[in-house]
């Protein structure tokens, strides 16, 4: 009888496992990547960030050149010369199509020339991001704040500054 009983018992038990075997279930996940093109920049030949031309005064003078459309103001009156007007720095972007790119951080930079240097600080973007377009293409330009120094040499001024975005 008790061989009997264990018998039962031990089939109720294996009949439980594979009960609970049964329940088991499976799915597929799907793992995805995009490849995309580095992203280059260039600057437009001829559209640099130009403050134009400017009159010496006996003052401090902040010339600003806005990125959105080049326009550019002066805080000394009559100090800005109508012989070379300002225009904002252009660039072109080329990378996959239809991705949106982040413009990074510009760093001020000093203009060199005959006089003491003179710093442009508040570099900025027309836009924060670029959305490339089906070929794969945009453009932005970029403006700053020009401080010309009291008493300014007179003569050309010259700078470098760095660009950078990225996907």
């Amino acid at each position: 009888m008790k061989k009997l009983f264990l018998l039962a018992v031990t089939s109720v038990f294996a009949m439980s496992a594979a009960q609970a075997m049964a329940s088991e279930a499976t799915a597929q996940g799907k793992a995805k990547a995009t490849i995309v093109n580095d992203v280059q920049i260039n600057a437009v030949n001829g559209e640099d960030l130009d403050f134009g031309t400017i009159i010496a005064t006996a003052n401090l003078n902040k010339i600003t050149v806005k990125a959105s459309d080049g326009t550019r103001t002066a805080s000394v009156p009559n100090s800005l010369s109508p012989v070379r007007t300002s225009k904002a720095g252009k660039f072109t972007i080329s990378g996959s199509p239809n991705v949106v790119v982040t413009l990074n951080a510009i760093t001020p930079i000093d203009l060199a020339g005959p006089g003491e240097a003179m710093h442009v600080t508040n570099l900025s973007y027309s836009t924060d991001t670029v959305t490339l377009d089906d070929q794969g293409a945009g453009e932005f330009t970029v403006g700053g704040v020009l401080t010309v120094n009291p008493a300014q040499a007179v003569g050309d001024y010259e700078g470098e500054y760095t660009v950078t975005a990225s996907y």
